[in-house]
């Protein structure tokens, strides 16, 4: 946090999770409490985490806290594309700041300047296109001599050319990465056109406008939040089922899995498993969640769906063909063409039914799921398998800066 040969003395004084430390040190003769803070993302945690350190800056002298606060003060702090928001999680960090009597030393030096980091990194940028047009201009001019006859140092040419040379490939690359433009090839110097398909690529990318329920378009930034939060909290929420239709439905299940199945699906997890391995941009419906899981969760899960696959042929009618090794969807539509040809041929009165639940995978209903896998025959430490992937799942909403979470409810009895 400190370098050593600045300070005469330091102690540390406390520290808890990662997020909070407290030094006093001796710098110039004079003591300090140096405080560095890295607050967390979600809301109420980030609105406990100012509570329980307010008590512990308070009636310190000469105290300069820093780190990352993970909100704004206020709408300068932030970029054009977000919304400063006056959460609770703020009002408890105003709070440690008006008790400690502490002062945002670049926002009182700077009290028009929007965006310190943009600011910052803009000066940054503007400096290295000067070191870029300096040597560009330099070689235009050495080049301009070598050709009247003057005699020019090329080791120096050489040198800049090089130089040059660097600057265009990192622009370049940096442009490409950030576009996504991956057919480029190596070569490729036209780092305008990148940045611009960069821009474009962002620009498309971006959520600026949803509609709500009832069809109104928001376009502000906490609307926006609150019209995701909605939409996938009601969907991820498992459908509640009456047990006694569930019951009657399963009775009609007269297919098992056999011995050999079972065996396999209860069986320990083996090394080889193990290594072998769109519609209106403003409806929320054409959107689809990102799961963000740890490798082992992926590794174990992909396990148990590939064992599961091998089972279909034995428990899924034959009339399924969907997902189904072995098994070709066309059949199916083949099967319905013969159908409504003989329909026509005989003259015969039919209905034909084709129903689709909206997001059914989404809905369904866990407890219903694990009677059916029960019913089917499957084993005890299979049916944990798959109790663990859905205990505890949280999700979370993420729209420009602003994040909101949410539990997800699971209907499953545990095993």
């Amino acid at each position: 946090m400190i370098r050593k040969n600045t300070v005469e003395n330091s102690k540390e004084v406390q520290k808890f999770y990662g997020r909070f430390l407290h030094l006093n040190v001796d710098i110039n003769g004079k003591n300090s409490d140096l405080f560095n803070i890295y607050a967390p993302n979600p809301l109420q945690e980030r609105f406990d985490f100012f509570q329980n350190i307010h008590s512990k800056l308070k009636f310190l002298n000469n105290a300069v806290v820093s780190g990352d606060f993970k909100t704004s003060l206020g709408a300068l702090d932030r970029g054009s594309k977000t919304n400063h928001k006056e959460d609770k999680a703020v009002c408890a960090l105003k709070s440690i700041i008006n008790d400690n009597v502490l002062c945002d030393v670049y926002r009182k030096r700077n009290p028009d300047v929007s965006r310190f980091a943009q600011v910052y990194s803009k000066d940054k940028q503007k400096e290295k296109n000067r070191d870029y047009y300096r040597i560009q201009n330099k070689l235009q001019e050495m080049s301009a001599k070598e050709a009247n006859g003057v005699c020019i140092n090329m080791n120096r040419y050489e040198d800049l050319n090089s130089k040059l040379a660097e600057i265009e490939k990192i622009k370049c690359q940096g442009a490409i990465l950030r576009s996504k433009a991956f057919w480029s090839v190596d070569g490729d110097k036209n780092t305008a056109y990148f940045l611009r398909l960069e821009k474009q690529r962002q620009q498309s990318k971006l959520i600026s406008e949803l509609k709500d329920n009832e069809g109104k378009v928001s376009r502000d930034t906490g609307e926006i939040l609150d019209i995701i939060f909605n939409f996938y909290s009601n969907l991820y929420s498992c459908v509640k089922t009456n047990n006694d239709d569930k019951n009657k439905m399963l009775n009609f299940l007269s297919r098992t899995i056999d011995t050999s199945d079972y065996e396999m699906c209860e069986s320990d997890i083996t090394f080889d498993e193990i290594c072998r391995s769109k519609g209106d941009k403003n409806d929320i419906k054409s959107y689809r969640s990102i799961t963000l899981a740890n490798v082992d969760y992926k590794i174990v899960a992909r396990i148990m769906a590939n064992r599961l696959k091998l089972t279909f042929t034995k428990i899924i009618s034959n009339t399924q063909t969907c997902s189904v090794i072995g098994r070709d969807i066309s059949d199916t539509v083949c099967s319905i063409t013969n159908v409504i040809d003989l329909i026509d041929e005989e003259e015969l009165e039919t209905y034909i039914l084709k129903t689709d639940q909206e997001k059914a995978f989404d809905r369904v209903s866990h407890d219903f799921l694990f009677s059916v896998l029960e019913k089917f025959g499957f084993g005890k430490r299979f049916r944990k398998w798959i109790t663990i992937f859905c205990t505890n799942v949280r999700s979370s909403v993420k729209c420009l800066a602003s994040f909101k979470f949410m539990e997800i409810e699971t209907s499953f009895t545990s095993w």
